[in-house]
């Protein structure tokens, strides 16, 4: 759709302002079940949201990409004037700058059908021969390249780019009765570094080291949590920090601006640009420029995350955190490659420093065990002793019962393995004294 003769028509039918947000993406995603494929698809994606304000009011119509110029402007007046509640909408002029992304070299789209297929296959083949345990296995490798694009009428033109791939392993192991997962995913950009024995063993390890696993006495344990279990807990409380959730007054963080609500070493980031993470942004769903911004520094709520609509309404600017789950849905705020701020002790340095505890990995119901409002969860969890500084015997069949203020108020020491997963990242810490429920 050429966007000047779109302009040119909008305003002569009597639409003032006028948006296109148009998404382009293509990719594959295969699954295999025991070492044979099970599904196989291909994505096209060529989708659009055109957004205009006729009368005072802002209406939206998303189609396909294409030339109808008149549909897409007389669904938009259609749209509008069946509105009569007034509220704020932005069509947003853009910024002066914005941060110049550093794209990832790449080679996986070069490899060929029957690569992608082997790659899994071989995954397969060695989840089976190293561990006798192993009975069934599921991979599925998954690939996309994707352009975004927004411009308007009050003079945004922004676009943005990237390719992405991505390998998931899981197994079923089964000794004498006794049944464990695990699996693991990593991320692609050049096929000749992916390093398969270590991928392999690390999964085969997490399940295997889980048998023979029993409960231990309730009690308070000084506890390290593994880089995925704080990940986990940080993922599902990362709302709490933006202001849609505070609006709501669903946050306990409402009117915590310049407050304690964590221990002094605690710094939390939202890094949009962050190189260890997947992806990195120039901009959100609202075309604002994105910026690196801490949340909280050494225990003090400095932030919440906001769009242009929360900004407004608490008389602020937004932080660049306006994004859409997908093209037709709204935009919402959320979190972009936010993190813990890692310290410099290693994982086994952490368990030294703990000397007796447990060493949590793995923690389940994060849904249905967590009260987001309150900031409360209690979590079935599994992991391992530590006794004389070293991980020892499994664990499991334990809940442990906290709340995330407790937790991240009562962090001692924080681990340097920052590990990003999806769009939150974070390192093992050490809590002291918390409960666990088990025999």
């Amino acid at each position: 759709m050429e966007f000047t003769k779109l302009v040119t028509k909008a305003k002569e039918l009597g639409i003032n302002e006028i948006e296109v947000y148009s998404v382009k993406q293509s990719g594959v995603d295969m699954e295999f079940f025991d070492g044979s494929i099970d599904a196989n698809t291909t994505k096209m994606i060529d989708v659009m949201c055109v957004r205009g304000v006729y009368n005072g009011h802002i209406a939206t119509v998303y189609t396909e990409n294409n030339d109808n110029i008149d549909f897409v402007l007389n669904s938009i007046i259609r749209n509008a004037s069946l509105i009569t509640k007034e509220e704020p909408y932005f069509i947003y002029g853009g910024d002066d700058e914005y941060p110049v992304l550093t794209e990832k070299e790449t080679n996986f789209e070069e490899a060929s059908t029957l690569d992608k297929i082997n790659l899994c296959k071989e995954v397969d083949e060695l989840l089976k021969k190293k561990c006798p345990y192993v009975y069934k296995t599921e991979t599925a490798y998954s690939e996309s390249s994707f352009e975004y694009n927004i411009v308007n009428s009050n003079g945004l033109n922004v676009s943005k780019k990237g390719k992405r791939a991505s390998l998931v392993a899981e197994l079923i192991a089964s000794k004498d009765g006794d049944l464990k997962t695990s699996y693991d995913f990593l991320y692609i950009t050049k096929m000749e570094d992916i390093n398969l024995e270590e991928f392999t063993d690390k999964i085969i390890e997490k399940a295997v080291s889980q048998f023979g696993a029993d409960a231990v006495p309730s009690g308070e344990y000084d506890i390290v949590l593994d880089k995925g279990a704080v990940r986990s807990l940080l993922s599902v409380f990362s709302g709490v920090f933006c202001a849609t959730t505070v609006l709501k007054k669903m946050s306990f963080l409402e009117d915590k601006i310049d407050q304690k609500i964590c221990g002094d070493n605690v710094t939390i980031i939202d890094d949009p640009l962050h190189p260890l993470a997947m992806k990195q942004d120039s901009f959100d769903d609202e075309g604002v420029a994105t910026k690196t911004k801490t949340v909280v520094e050494n225990g003090v709520l400095k932030t919440y995350l906001h769009n242009l609509t929360t900004a407004k309404m608490m008389g602020t600017v937004s932080t660049g955190n306006g994004f859409k789950a997908s093209v037709s849905a709204p935009v919402n705020v959320s979190v972009d490659n936010f993190y813990l701020q890692p310290g410099d002790k290693s994982l086994d340095e952490l368990f030294e420093t703990v000397g007796n505890g447990l060493y949590i990995t793995g923690l389940d119901g994060l849904h249905a065990g967590v009260n987001q409002v309150s900031g409360n969860f209690s979590l079935k969890c599994s992991g391992y002793m530590i006794e004389n500084g070293k991980k020892t015997c499994p664990v499991t069949l334990i809940i442990l019962t906290s709340s995330f203020q407790y937790m991240m108020n009562s962090i001692v020491e924080i681990g340097n393995d920052l590990e990003f997963r999806g769009s939150v990242g974070a390192p093992s810490v050490i809590v002291r004294k918390m409960s666990i429920s088990g025999k």
